[in-house]
């Protein structure tokens, strides 16, 4: 036993000397001046915008002559379905976020947001006169839904004012969504659809028969997502906040607006949508059949998206 006792004390010497010396500075070596480190949550709610292009109007057109017009002038709309969509939707995620002097930080994320976009097609041809005679005809109108599970990525840049516990802030950065999945669009009518109507009834039936002559309603119904829409790109991050401190938790609050090129700014880039058609062509007659071309295929990329984030941070060091 005895030649363990001078190896116990030397182990004893060398504990009381990292008590005393070494490991303060190994533990304080984590501590570094002027530099926080907070691990956190993000969650909160989000509103998905697609904006309907300034040339959504112009480029697809045909003629046709309402029921019961007063004149023999023609009317025109659209071969294709497209109209400004929005909608809202729940985000879930985490942050890492080095701050440095109380001032500039630059924080990572990752949030899980179930998002979606609705927006109303009204058929200038196509009338619902279910409830004749007691109510007048009225134009059919459909909502289209889309709808995701999108990864994001947030990058960004934070220039705080440390004023005192509430931190007024602003971030600058980049958003990767790096992966779209379980993509939707569905057709909700607002009166029955097509597969909805009795033929045996005269109303419907009459209903049913402009559904038929209507490229826009045709249309409508066939339309698809583009299975080439990409699945991963990138945006722009502007936000605004508070940051709530509180020793060794924080509470940041923020409003971001997301911005995404990808999305594209004419109708030729929102997906694929057939022969192009302006109106002054429309009127002779010499367009393409707009049901000859293949169905209408929609990019479900946002034109821009709003975050509305709440925070729980712990403070590392």
């Amino acid at each position: 036993m005895r030649p363990i006792l001078p190896a116990l004390s030397a182990l004893l010497r060398t504990g009381i000397l990292c008590s005393a010396v070494a490991c303060p500075t190994m533990a304080s070596a984590w501590e570094l001046p002027f530099v926080d480190l907070k691990l956190g949550l993000r969650g909160g709610a989000n509103i998905s915008l697609l904006a309907n292009p300034p040339d959504a109007g112009e480029l697809y057109q045909y003629q046709f002559i309402p029921e019961n017009a007063l004149t023999d002038d023609p009317r025109y709309s659209t071969y294709i379905p497209y109209t400004n969509y929005y909608g809202t939707g729940w985000n879930a995620g985490a942050a890492l976020n080095v701050r440095f002097v109380d001032i500039v930080a630059l924080e990572f994320g990752y949030q899980r947001a179930t998002e979606s976009a609705r927006g109303t097609i009204e058929l200038a041809d196509v009338r619902d006169c279910s409830f004749l005679p007691d109510n007048p005809c009225y134009r059919q109108e459909v909502e289209q839904e889309f709808s995701q599970v999108a990864h994001h990525i947030p990058i960004v840049a934070q220039f705080y004012l440390p004023l005192g516990v509430a931190r007024p802030f602003i971030s600058l950065g980049v958003d990767v969504v790096a992966a779209r999945t379980d993509r939707q669009l569905q057709l909700i009518g607002r009166s029955p659809l097509p597969s909805e109507l009795d033929a045996s009834n005269p109303n419907q039936a009459a209903t049913l028969e402009e559904w038929n002559n209507s490229p826009l309603g045709q249309n409508l119904l066939r339309s698809e997502l583009n299975p080439d829409s990409p699945e991963s790109f990138g945006g722009f991050i502007a936000g605004l906040g508070v940051d709530i401190v509180l020793k060794k938790i924080e509470i940041p609050v923020e409003f971001r607006m997301h911005l995404y090129p990808a999305t594209g700014v004419s109708i030729s880039q929102r997906g694929n949508f057939g022969t192009v058609c302006p109106r002054d062509l429309a009127a002779t007659g010499a367009c393409t059949p707009p049901l000859t071309s293949a169905a209408p295929q929609y990019n479900d990329v946002w034109t821009s998206q709003f975050f509305i984030l709440f925070g729980l941070d712990y403070l590392l060091f």
